[in-house]
């Protein structure tokens, strides 16, 4: 094992065997050599073996005592001493419209069915009453942990019910509580990697920590265009900045976010957006920032579907395939295809023919290029077959 500035590089059985021969040889002479039937030799052997078994061990305690590369509960541990705790998968909960004999009362637990689409399972976790008309409104939580949506057009499948119920369906007003996915690794290392931005820094990660809240809670509605010593950006001068932001506040409260957290170093702000603030001794100080340009984007989709489906039963779920799982931040291009990898897992779908964006609705493309402070936003999808 090896410890110097870039921190422990492991060794293996040949280095430490050369280590051992170097010794012997300056004991016994230059012609010495490890060969399988010497005790000596097995000593060596055996003794590398134990040293390989102790650095394994070293190593693992580095890794996981570095907040940089701890995992599960070791990272749990570590990141609980500064006030962090792992987000943790929950369960789905939804409401259904319950139909079946008038004047019923369905008992918690009696009903389970399934979406018949993606065979996810919902049971009744609350007493149902069925009123003189035989409807009621039942709460029905998902069988598994993570965000498991059940679509408004979703057919439920009964599984088990009693006699009295004779259907389970969505109408208007139904809610649903999507449960939340386990916070991986990774995910928990970026919020403890927040959670280190100094807040009131000048500097991108304190500036995004800052106004996170301010911007729907995700840092890809938020650019922090910084020149510090170095020109990054030719329109920012240098030790300036350009804060542009999404988000549903008025230019007056982020404004005042900006200024209350920002210290004082010489360091400008420029902007299309111009605010003045006032300190806490009174002196007013002109605040400046900008606004992420919204671009919405429109979908194509065609679709072959297999023999037993309808375009009616998969729309919802393909238009849901794109929106759960696009995240763009500001300047990304949109890039039509990476939504086929989504679309084929429905059931429904036997391939997927083609996939388009525009911005317009007019103009078709593959890709689209966006500029470095748009935003894209999804809009309407069309599928058809």
């Amino acid at each position: 094992m090896e410890i110097n500035s870039k921190g422990i590089i492991p060794a293996d059985i040949e280095k430490y065997l050369a280590k051992w021969t170097k010794y012997f040889k300056g004991k016994y002479g230059q012609d010495f050599f490890i060969k399988p039937e010497g005790v000596i030799d097995n000593l060596a052997v055996g003794v590398t073996a134990s040293s390989l078994d102790f650095e394994s061990i070293m190593l693992k305690l580095v890794k996981e005592m570095n907040p940089y590369t701890a995992e599960d509960e070791w990272q749990d541990h570590l990141y609980a001493l500064i006030g962090l705790e792992r987000e943790q998968s929950s369960f789905t909960v939804v409401q259904r419209t319950v139909q079946g004999t008038p004047n019923t009362t369905v008992e918690a637990g009696a009903v389970l069915f399934e979406n018949e689409l993606t065979k996810d399972q919902f049971k009744l976790i609350d007493d149902c009453q069925l009123n003189e008309s035989g409807v009621g409104i039942g709460s029905f939580r998902a069988e598994e942990m993570g965000a498991i949506d059940l679509p408004e057009n979703a057919k439920c499948k009964i599984i088990s019910a009693p006699a009295a119920v004779k259907g389970v369906y969505f109408t208007t007003g139904n809610s649903i509580d999507i449960g939340k996915e386990y916070e991986s690794n990774a995910e928990f290392r970026e919020s403890w990697l927040q959670e280190q931005a100094t807040a009131k820094a000048n500097t991108e990660g304190g500036l995004k920590k800052i106004l996170l809240p301010y911007c729907y809670g995700k840092s890809n509605n938020i650019k922090i265009r910084m020149n510090r010593n170095i020109l990054k950006y030719d329109d920012v001068p240098l030790h300036s900045a350009n804060i542009v932001v999404n988000s549903p506040y008025d230019d007056e409260t982020i404004a005042k976010v900006i200024f209350n957290k920002m210290i004082d170093g010489g360091f400008g702000l420029i902007g299309d957006i111009q605010q003045t603030v006032t300190d806490s001794e009174g002196v007013e100080e002109d605040v400046y920032f900008s606004r992420a340009k919204l671009i919405t984007v429109y979908w194509q989709v065609v679709v072959a579907l297999k023999e037993e489906y309808e375009l009616e039963q998969v729309i919802t779920s393909v238009q849901n395939a794109i929106k759960n799982n696009f995240s763009f931040s500001m300047g990304d291009a949109v890039i039509a295809n990476r939504a086929i990898q989504f679309i084929d897992e429905i059931e429904a779908i036997d391939y997927v023919k083609d996939v388009k964006v525009s911005t317009d609705n007019a103009t078709w493309m593959s890709v689209l290029e966006l500029g470095e402070t748009d935003l894209a936003q999804i809009g309407d999808v069309d599928v058809s077959v």
